[in-house]
């Protein structure tokens, strides 16, 4: 007889009374360093806030003016997928009082492009196969989205982190990551949500740049290629990054022993190995 399955562990944030607001001092906010003002006050932001930081926000592959929309019950009552709000009517579904949109609307508001893309290539996998079907592709891309980072680092850097060679990566290439040639650009929403949590084990799954690619003008390569299906096709191509090993995002992560110890750095596995 097989095992019950056991429930899937669901991340609930924390009350914003209960977020230490130094936690935004940490690495993986700075790529909304701009936006953090929403999560430092005292305050949610409204949904009004949230559109009259966006300017004019189009969405870049139906060049359709973009707004966050107040998640409600009325609104929901229109039938539509929430991707097929996005590319169809412009509305970004919001839920008010709540991290994780917080975040999300962050991410629109600084990769919109790639976000663009994201939502064009789910629309058109839900219009080809329907809402009960997942596609390796709306895996690959939902995984990134939630969890995505970019990276580019030195060709040494690279083959570490293919050996899972944890300790050279991390604690040998310090000066790399402490200098910005190896450079790191966090993506996804679930990331910041997870990291309210004090020393939270970040882990990102990553699309890797080749060796000295400029990260900010790779930025639309990255949507185009997006858009055009030449990446995210299946979740193979993300690779696991602990972004706790990176000197400055954990307090230990300068510790050998915690790079060889904490559960999220596992060991290439034999299938790889071979």
């Amino acid at each position: 007889m097989k095992a019950p399955l056991k429930p899937k562990r669901v991340f609930i944030s924390p009350a914003r009374e209960n977020v230490n607001k130094s936690i935004f001092k940490h690495p993986v906010f700075k790529d909304v360093a701009e936006y953090l003002s929403w999560a430092e006050s005292g305050e949610w932001p409204s949904v009004e806030s949230l559109n009259s930081c966006s300017g004019t926000l189009v969405h870049s592959y139906t060049a359709m003016p973009l707004a966050f929309e107040r998640q409600t019950a009325e609104l929901l009552n229109d039938g539509m997928h929430y991707e097929q709000r996005i590319h169809l009517r412009g509305l970004i579904a919001t839920r008010e009082n709540n991290w994780h949109d917080l975040f999300n609307a962050m991410m629109w508001l600084r990769y919109p492009k790639i976000k663009s893309a994201l939502n064009a290539r789910q629309w058109g996998d839900i219009e080809r196969h329907g809402l009960k079907t997942r596609t390796p592709s709306q895996c690959a891309m939902t995984l990134f989205d939630e969890a995505g980072a970019i990276v580019t680092m030195p060709e040494a850097m690279l083959a570490c982190w293919k050996l899972h060679d944890w300790h050279s990566l991390f604690i040998d290439h310090a000066d790399a990551w402490l200098s910005g040639r190896a450079r790191v650009a966090v993506f996804g929403h679930a990331l910041l949500d997870h990291a309210l949590v004090t020393e939270t084990l970040l882990v990102a799954k990553c699309i890797v740049l080749e060796d000295k690619a400029d990260l900010s003008s790779s930025l639309d390569g990255i949507a185009d290629a997006i858009y055009s299906e030449n990446r995210l096709l299946a979740n193979k191509e993300l690779r696991t990054l602990p972004l706790c090993g990176i000197p400055g995002w954990h307090s230990a992560s300068d510790s050998a022993e915690f790079v060889r110890t904490a559960a999220c750095f596992s060991p290439l596995s034999a299938r790889k190995k071979a």
